[in-house]
């Protein structure tokens, strides 16, 4: 009779360490009130940004002027390819030349709180003297700002 009771538990104990196996190598399901299509691991592109939730402004960081379009409102969007027109003018209204090709188009993801930040560099000759004012362009956003001397610095060679 202990041959027999010992063959029982050794059999419950390697069905029981089978059935352990066997359900860890199994994934998990996903619970029941969570639809099917959200247990995918493949995720869902962003939305386009609308107008509302973008905004470019003209503000000197670093004592440089640069333009910066950021995230302001709404969920995480992404930009489709837009270009770029970054322009500074002296105060007789004429195009200050500029030091830098840049970029000519953004695009990407923007999350709350985001910034992209596009350097205005320019090389205006030390004969034009400030304000200057930079104007920026990007897709459907628009930005104006006035920039002293100091901001946009100045180039005296040829």
């Amino acid at each position: 009779m202990r041959t027999w009771l010992t063959r029982a538990i050794v059999a419950a104990v390697v069905g029981l360490g089978v059935a352990v196996l066997v359900t860890g190598l199994r994934p998990p399901a996903p619970p029941e009130d969570e639809p099917r299509s959200a247990a995918r691991t493949t995720p869902m592109p962003l939305p386009r940004c609308s107008s509302e939730q973008l905004a470019l402004s003209i503000e000197v960081l670093g004592g440089s002027p640069t333009a910066v379009l950021r995230h302001v409102m709404g969920e995480p969007c992404r930009l489709t390819r837009v270009p770029v027109d970054l322009r500074v003018l002296d105060r007789a209204g004429n195009r200050v030349r500029r030091s830098y090709g840049g970029d000519q188009a953004v695009d990407g993801k923007f999350f709350p709180d985001f910034e992209r930040l596009l350097g205005i560099t320019y090389l205006p000759t030390c004969e034009a003297r400030g304000p200057y004012t930079a104007i920026a362009t990007v897709g459907p956003y628009s930005a104006r700002g006035k920039l002293s001397g100091r901001e946009v610095g100045c180039f005296t060679g040829g």
